[in-house]
């Protein structure tokens, strides 16, 4: 994995960058202290579907570079996974808090602003729950997972999973930009999933 670099992945596509109308681009290797970024598909030009990890590109990219890299002349929509199996190890790179849906709704002012990947209409987001081992899920669902949670992340974890998500949707049609993710659970769902399971909960989620 080591030489399978950015640079390196850039010059591999680059070959086939007046061809490829199609690319799945896995993460890339790296770590939280070394964000590796995204390949610039600015130039690529008959690309029209392209899937990607989130990690090299939210997690790495600032929404300015992202907006320039994303700017494939027949590129209209994009997709971002945060799947748990697609992540260079460790829970909190499959979690789309707070600060990816402001890097989100600034992409999608930049785009349209300073004229970047404007013809890039739509953003899928992947992000998996169900089919993942309890020990990979983003948010864990059960009893007996809540207890051993220590207190402070209690009422994180049981907040519906996707609600920055659907922040960053509003945020981003603003300026023109369409965001689509499916979920596993509707807000209600969730709701009735957690007050069933509250029986096993010790006293302190009770007060959260």
């Amino acid at each position: 994995a080591k030489y399978y670099t950015l640079e390196a992945i850039q010059r591999i596509l680059n070959i086939h960058h007046s061809s490829l109308q199609r690319i799945t681009l896995g993460i890339l290797p790296g770590s939280p202290k070394h964000r590796v970024g995204c390949p610039d598909f600015s130039h690529f030009r008959h690309l029209e579907r392209l899937q990607t990890s989130a990690y090299n590109v939210i997690r790495s990219e600032t929404p300015v570079d992202a907006a320039r890299k994303l700017a494939a002349p027949k590129l209209r929509g994009a997709t971002l996974s945060f799947w748990t199996v697609d992540q260079d190890g460790g829970l909190d790179r499959g979690h789309f808090g707070m600060e990816e849906g402001v890097w989100m709704r600034r992409f999608a002012e930049v785009r349209r602003r300073e004229d970047l990947g404007r013809r890039l209409e739509k953003v899928v987001v992947e992000m998996g729950l169900r089919g993942d081992s309890p020990a990979c899920l983003y948010e864990p669902l059960g009893p007996e997972y809540f207890v051993r949670s220590p207190v402070e992340d209690r009422a994180e974890r049981i907040a519906w999973p996707w609600r920055y998500l659907e922040e960053a949707r509003e945020g981003a049609m603003e300026f023109g930009l369409e965001i689509e993710f499916a979920v596993d659970w509707t807000r209600e769902e969730w709701d009735r999933i957690v007050r069933g399971e509250k029986w096993g909960m010790v006293d302190e989620l009770e007060d959260l």
